[in-house]
């Protein structure tokens, strides 16, 4: 499938048919979920935001977790 714009493939990943009447609070809840799961499945980035913390990469992992939870 092709889109034009990024916009319309986030309307239509999270919509399914590009409508644009979806609660805010809906989308900002499935964007930031889908950013935490990026962040939990890129080994790279967890390392350099562990090293910019000074934390474990398990912990920084339940961080994440945590956060999951809450804007679940």
């Amino acid at each position: 499938m092709l889109f034009t714009n990024q916009l319309d493939f986030v309307f239509w990943k999270y919509e399914g048919t590009g409508n644009r009447n979806t609660n805010d609070i809906y989308w900002i809840q499935n964007i930031y979920k889908d950013n935490l799961y990026n962040l939990i499945n890129n080994y790279s980035t967890l390392l350099k935001f562990c090293a910019k913390k000074n934390i474990s990469i398990l912990k920084l992992k339940s961080e994440i977790f945590n956060r999951w939870f809450i804007y679940g």
